[in-house]
């Protein structure tokens, strides 16, 4: 048996015979957050002995202790709802009613105590203030954690471990291999400190993008959280009676921190092109939601789905695998909330409350089959399994569909209107001239080479929106046809006078991305003259950074002469100028990340 361990963040193993184990259970669920209360819960309604570990004081995580009351879209349906009905029912009775004005807010301490009733009826041993820093391995099989709480040192032993830390530290501690951030330098997406008010006899809570964070770096994490507590919303120059807080949530809201590699992987790419799987656990519903504020340094394929075809605020459902719950390699381990197998630019479109609260319960169901037919987790028989989850509609068909977020002219109000990919030439056309265009690009893009003469043909449409939704349509394609009109939209007068919010998006940022990707030359003096524009907001900083992104594609690729030449002129100008380059993440409190560090970085590791 080996005693794997992390010590000052680095890997530390030694070979110790055999455990002796002061005690046992068939379960132990490390964090009890959103996924680690329900799988908890769920784990023990099963039949098994179920241990719970929680570094804080109390269950429910993201929803209790770190203060985000409501539910930003996910799929309905599974055993929280029963949970949430019990809270519903009785706020206001014994504590402060939420806000009413969102149906769904719940009052956090009521949700951490019925969580607690929930599982301690179930019979789940529960510890707080329990901090687990070894991992007892046979092979690659977990059959034990070494921890510590009040009571002391504990030496425990379980058939499996469901790791909810959202950092997926256990697995990391036992060697699985996961990974954190964006490719080129691991950055996440920013963090939010909720406060909540108590104002008219209802519960508010108030939260902003207060900046980044390296969860698995302490003096990093200790020195962020202190900076954070110093901003304006939390300390004011002057506090009126409304803006007197009830409570400073201790737990910030981490929306990405590490993410296994699993069996199986959810993967954008895959999704983009529907190979998807057909054994699900699960679905869940959101659209891309991430709040990062450099768009220009992700992934090709986020940029063209957000960007180019602007469906940011398209929601989309993702069938979850068993296999995006297992570590690839390893037994006697599953992972469970927003550390499963998603890649970067999928996961903020799998991450949100009400699906993460499911996957808790399909890795109790999943760990539940596996200890009690004796197979691996990866081996259990899906129909079983599938059928376990749909008496609880965990895995309910009718989430598997597309809604987008559209203003209703009548109302005034946001709705999510139901969608689908359109396959006519006539009935794209006319989208994308309607209130969802990226609708129509999209959907030519995956009609490919079928539509390319129809798209060429709309170029010359006297319907402006047409015309550019075209354009953007063939450079999607690939298609050389779509740079003329392309140029057209970036040689528009630029205003950097207003100031887009952080997720805004136009025109012009999606015409300067497949002109980079097209390699197109002649686009090289404007974009040079964008980025030595003298700008100081965000609208500005993501014209520069999609600029500078697109030259260095355009100077790596085009054979043109001079271009290389003028390319590499104009990075090292932006190398020798540009030294204070910050980009706004809520304006309203003024703060700001500096990006300077970064594009420097990405200059050097792409040219």
């Amino acid at each position: 048996m080996r005693l794997q361990q992390k010590v000052q963040g680095n890997a530390a193993a030694a070979e110790i015979g055999i455990a002796a184990f002061s005690e046992a259970y068939d379960v132990i669920v490390v964090g009890l957050g959103t996924a680690g209360a329900v799988a908890a819960i769920c784990a023990a309604e099963n039949g098994l002995s179920v241990l719970a570990l929680e570094t804080g004081e109390c269950m429910g995580g993201t929803g209790t202790s770190a203060g985000v009351l409501g539910y930003y879209y996910g799929a309905p349906s599974g055993r929280y709802e029963d949970v949430d009905k019990l809270v519903y029912s009785s706020d206001g009775e014994i504590f402060a009613q939420a806000n009413r004005i969102y149906p769904d807010h719940i009052l956090p301490d009521k949700k951490a105590m019925v969580l607690e009733r929930q599982a301690l009826a179930a019979g789940v041993t529960i510890r707080y203030d329990a901090w687990t820093f070894g991992v007892y391995m046979e092979d690659k099989q977990v059959v034990g954690l070494l921890w510590k709480d009040g009571g002391g040192i504990h030496r425990t032993g379980a058939k499996y471990v469901i790791d909810c830390t959202g950092e997926a530290d256990i697995c990391s501690m036992a060697g699985c291999e996961t990974v954190r951030g964006r490719t080129f330098d691991g950055k996440t997406q920013p963090y939010s400190l909720c406060t909540m008010t108590l104002k008219d006899g209802n519960v508010h809570s108030y939260y902003a993008d207060n900046g980044f964070i390296n969860c698995n770096d302490g003096r990093q994490y200790s020195d962020q959280m202190l900076e954070t507590y110093t901003q304006g919303m939390f300390l004011k120059e002057r506090f009126d009676p409304e803006d007197y807080y009830s409570v400073i949530c201790p737990q910030a809201g981490v929306r990405e921190g590490r993410r296994i590699t699993g069996e199986e992987e959810i993967a954008f790419g895959d999704f983009l092109q529907d190979r998807v799987t057909d054994r699900p656990l699960f679905y869940t519903h959101c659209n891309i939601d991430t709040h990062g504020i450099e768009h220009a340094f992700e992934d090709k394929r986020y940029i063209e789905w957000c960007i180019v075809a602007k469906l940011k605020f398209m929601n989309f459902s993702v069938p979850v695998p068993a296999g995006a719950l297992i570590p690839k390699g390893y037994r006697g381990i599953l992972a469970a909330g927003r550390c499963l197998a998603a890649d970067r630019q999928i996961s903020p479109g799998v991450r949100v409350k009400r699906d993460m609260q499911k996957c808790g319960e399909a890795a109790a169901a999943l760990a539940y089959l596996s200890i009690r037919d004796g197979v691996e987790a990866k081996a259990v028989d899906y129909g079983t399994l599938a059928a376990m989850l749909r008496k609880t509609k965990c895995l309910d068909e009718d989430n598997n569909r597309l809604t987008y977020r559209v203003d209703e002219k009548a109302s005034g109000e946001k709705i999510n209107r139901q969608v689908e990919w359109l396959t006519e030439p006539a009935e794209i056309q006319e989208q994308m001239k309607g209130p969802i265009p990226g609708l129509g690009i999209w959907s030519a893009k995956r009609l490919g080479s079928r539509i390319i003469s129809d798209l060429k043909g709309w170029l010359a449409s006297g319907d402006e929106e047409v015309r550019f939704n075209s354009a953007f349509a063939l450079g999607l394609l690939g298609d050389a046809a779509a740079i003329p009109v392309l140029r057209e939209i970036i040689s528009a007068p630029l205003d950097f006078q207003r100031e887009t919010p952080v997720n805004g998006i136009n025109n012009v940022l999606g015409a300067i991305y497949l002109l980079g990707e097209l390699g197109d030359g002649e686009s090289v003096p404007h974009l040079i003259g964008i980025t030595r524009l003298d700008g100081r907001n965000n609208e500005y900083w993501q014209h520069f950074l999609f600029s500078m992104t697109a030259l260095i594609k355009i100077g790596r690729s085009c054979r043109e002469t001079g271009v290389r030449e003028a390319v590499a002129e104009a990075l090292q100008w932006v190398m020798d100028h540009k030294k204070d380059i910050h980009m706004t993440l809520n304006a309203k409190e003024n703060i700001v990340s500096d990006l300077t560090g970064q594009v420097r970085t990405f200059i050097k590791a792409n040219w």
